[in-house]
This record gives C-alpha cells, sequence and structure tokens, in this order.
C-alpha cells in the first residue's frame, strides 16, 4: 500500500490532469463553467475522487454531471498516460459546494432575475423564462449567457491571492467575463500572489507576447532549511539552521551579487519543464530524480530589504530574508534561494512570493476578483485595457496606414519603422490595434493580425 505523502502526490497529478482535460480536450456542449476544487485517492491509489464545482442553475449541474459520466473513460485514459504508473485509478465525479464568491454571485443573479421579469408587466398568457437562455459562443463553440453583457477584447490585471493557482483564476475569470477565450501570461505558483496578466477574448492571442516580459518580485527567502521544492509548500529534506553570525552581512552581499547579472540558472526540479514530452513536476512526482540543465537568464535586481533571525516549528533557528528582484522570462526566484542558501552553506527556501511588475504591468493596475465580481454583480461587464492600450504600453508602435493595414490582413510584408525593434504593435489609423510585427528586418512581417 501507497504512503499517504504518495496518495497525495498522485492527487494532486490527477486534478491538474481531469482540469486539463476539461479545459482544452472536452469539447461537449453540456459541460457548464466547471472548476475541479479537489481530488482525494485511497491509500492502495486504486480510487479518485474528483470534487468539483458548477456555476450555474440546477439545470447546468446536472447536463455537467451528466457530461463527466459519460466521458469518464476518456478523462480516465487521459489521466493514465499523464500520470505513468502501473495501474490507473477509477474515477468518479462528486459535486462540491460552490465557494463563497461564486455562490454570492448566483445569489446576486437570482435577486436580480425576479426584478427583471416584474419590470416587464403582465406576462398576459406569455411564458418568460426562467432564466437566461444560453446560445453558442461563435468562437469557441461554448455556451455563453445572452442576458449578460459580453466582454470586449482586451487585458485585465488580476492580483491573484494566495492559494489559488493561475488555472483557477482562469477559470474564475471565464465565469465573471462571460467566454471561454480566457488566458493569462506567465503562470503563478499557489503560494504566490500579485500580477496575473490575463487575456479575454481575441486578446489571448498577445499572451504568447507578453509572457517574454521581465518581471519584478518581492519575496522572503529562509536560510538555513531545504525543502523538495525550493519553497514552503515543499517537504523538508535538510534543516542545518542559520543565524545572523553564520548569515554575515558581508557573506550575504557577496552570495547576492554572484546571483546578480546574466547568470547560468538550473531551474527547480519541481517546476513546468518539459523532458521527453513531460513536466518535470510529474517526474518527481512519479519518484524520478530529475536534474535539469542550467539555462542563462538576467537578475537586473537583487536587493536585501530586511534580514531577521527566527524559529521554525518553534525549534530550528533560521533567518529570513526580505528581498526584492528584477528578473528576465523563465527566472525561477524559488532556485534563487536555493542557489543563495547554499552559497551560504545554509541551504535557503522561498517562504513568500509576490509579483509587483510584469511588463509594464504594476500591481497598481492590479485588480482583486472581488472587485470584478462586484463588477458583474452591477450588471457591467468586467473592465478590460483595449488590446491597443496594452499593446502600446508593452511594445514599440508602428502606426500604419490603412493601406498597410490591408497589406498586413493579407499576409504581405511592409517596411519597418526606422528604430526597429522584435515585437512592435501596429496601430490603424482608427486607433486600433491592427497587429503585431517583428521588425527585426527591414520588412515587416505580422506575428498576428487583428481584422476588424
Amino acid at each position: 500500500m501507497a504512503d499517504q505523502a504518495r496518495a497525495r502526490k498522485v492527487a494532486d497529478r490527477i486534478k491538474s490532469l481531469v482540469a486539463e482535460f476539461v479545459e482544452f480536450r472536452l469539447k461537449d456542449e453540456r459541460v457548464g463553467f466547471l472548476t475541479i476544487t479537489d481530488v482525494r485517492v485511497t491509500g492502495d491509489l486504486q480510487n479518485a475522487s474528483v470534487f468539483y464545482t458548477v456555476f450555474g442553475s440546477d439545470a447546468e449541474r446536472a447536463a455537467t454531471a451528466e457530461a463527466l459520466a459519460d466521458n469518464r473513460g476518456r478523462i480516465r485514459s487521459h489521466v493514465g498516460k499523464g500520470l505513468g504508473i502501473r495501474l490507473t485509478p477509477t474515477i468518479e465525479f462528486f459535486p462540491d459546494a460552490l465557494p463563497e464568491g461564486a455562490a454570492h454571485l448566483e445569489d446576486a443573479l437570482a435577486k436580480r432575475a425576479p426584478a427583471t421579469r416584474n419590470s416587464r408587466g403582465p406576462r398576459r398568457g406569455l411564458r418568460s423564462p426562467a432564466r437566461p437562455t444560453r446560445t453558442r459562443s461563435p468562437s469557441r463553440g461554448r455556451a455563453v449567457n445572452d442576458a449578460r453583457p459580453q466582454t470586449p477584447d482586451g487585458i485585465l490585471i488580476v492580483d491573484k491571492p494566495v492559494g489559488w493557482t493561475s488555472h483557477d483564476v482562469v477559470g474564475r475569470m471565464r465565469r465573471l467575463a462571460n467566454t471561454r477565450r480566457v488566458g493569462h501570461a506567465g503562470t503563478l505558483d499557489p503560494m504566490a500572489t500579485g500580477v496575473l496578466v490575463v487575456g479575454v477574448n481575441r486578446a489571448t492571442k498577445l499572451l504568447t507576447f507578453l509572457v517574454g516580459c521581465d518581471k519584478e518580485y518581492t519575496a522572503t527567502i529562509r536560510l538555513g532549511q531545504s525543502t523538495v521544492t525550493d519553497d514552503a509548500e515543499g517537504d523538508v529534506v535538510d534543516a542545518p539552521g542559520a543565524t545572523r553570525e553564520v548569515v554575515a552581512e558581508q557573506a550575504l552581499s557577496a552570495a547576492v551579487a554572484e546571483l546578480t547579472g546574466d547568470i547560468d540558472q538550473v531551474p527547480s526540479s519541481v517546476s513546468a519543464i518539459k523532458i521527453d514530452g513531460k513536466r518535470s513536476y510529474a517526474r518527481v512526482r512519479g519518484g524520478e530524480d530529475i536534474e535539469l540543465a542550467a539555462r542563462p537568464v538576467t537578475v537586473s535586481r537583487f536587493d536585501v530589504l530586511e534580514v531577521r533571525e527566527t524559529s521554525a516549528d518553534g525549534a530550528t533557528r533560521v533567518v529570513d530574508v526580505d528581498v526584492v528582484v528584477e528578473v528576465s522570462s523563465g527566472t525561477y526566484v524559488r532556485a534563487l534561494a536555493r542557489d543563495l542558501g547554499a552559497a551560504l552553506g545554509v541551504g535557503g527556501h522561498l517562504t513568500a512570493l509576490r509579483r509587483t511588475r510584469v511588463g509594464t504591468f504594476t500591481l497598481d493596475a492590479a485588480r482583486t476578483l472581488d472587485d470584478i465580481s462586484t463588477e458583474v454583480d452591477a450588471g457591467r461587464a468586467p473592465s478590460v485595457i483595449p488590446m491597443a492600450d496594452a499593446a502600446a504600453d508593452a511594445f514599440a508602435v508602428h502606426h500604419v496606414t490603412e493601406d498597410e493595414e490591408r497589406a498586413l490582413t493579407f499576409g504581405q510584408r511592409i517596411a519597418s519603422a526606422p528604430e526597429r525593434a522584435e515585437t512592435v504593435a501596429a496601430i490603424a489609423p482608427d486607433g486600433r490595434l491592427a497587429a503585431i510585427l517583428d521588425e527585426s528586418t527591414p520588412k515587416a512581417k505580422s506575428r498576428v493580425t487583428f481584422p476588424k
């Protein structure tokens, strides 16, 4: 029989695999706005209970339950391929209670519905629908609520709460924005908070370019303990402890300096990097010993804000270091914590992480999910940053003529601007975002276009 830690790891992996399948591969119109909330696996790894919530009416929940039951075999097959263990657990789906915020939104919608019907006056024999009709989204073939305002193409900056995955935020935003076309630029771990750039509708095409922007974080690094994940989510594997005497100011400054600038960084083994088509974290959870190759990254800022001695679990003496870092895309702040501890000979891991900036998008522009939910409760679509504004903030700008815009739409090249850049926002005469260009050569080519 597998131990409980192993069962928990398998459960976490199943949760990710089921969520991935539902989001990207399950093309069943009966599936509503679904979120996988938890997975529990028996100690012998034979049975998995998958808990989920559905935002919508009782009829929509029933339809989703039916769809999950009908597709259970396909889902289990996908899970089996992703787990990589000898026997795939049987899978049973169980509806879970809605999160407080989602339940609040449903209550608000329910309270508005009677008032809306009553304002129409007597029905005089005509039957008013009990709930808004749902049609198929022309863009993705998924159900949308016709009675709610549609969210325009654009970018939102969400302040991700602690404990949520980036996928959880996308799932919530799909319900709030009333569309399936929602994505994010740059994953944040569940323990992290802060700036998550979210694209809605056609703005999802911008995310590929925004994910490469540099980022800024505030973080707390604990020196004196190492964990399997290089953060507080993993089990402690070594705890020699640390004191201010051991972590002297001069030694700390020297170690930080070695990790600043252009460096070769070995990513955390518990990461989303793929090895032969399989995520590194999945291989680690499957019991494999993984050593990833170092990759070049840039740490343009690594400043120590505060150093304090404390205790971990009321026993081991440790040193917590508050820092602010500015890094290139692909840099793991967890790995910086690990390497700082290794350089000082005491081990280290990350205990807190907050992303304060992605490119030009900062926390000043970020909104909480509760704020967005309140906007939707008031009958408005979530406010977004228009695509042209977001692209102009993030990239160089090339104002194109109508003829140039037409040429780009047909896949033709146009003359690059004198100050050439690899990624450029082409702005049409009417102020719209016409395309994202590659102007690294004298003739610019469109990487993605946004026709009228």
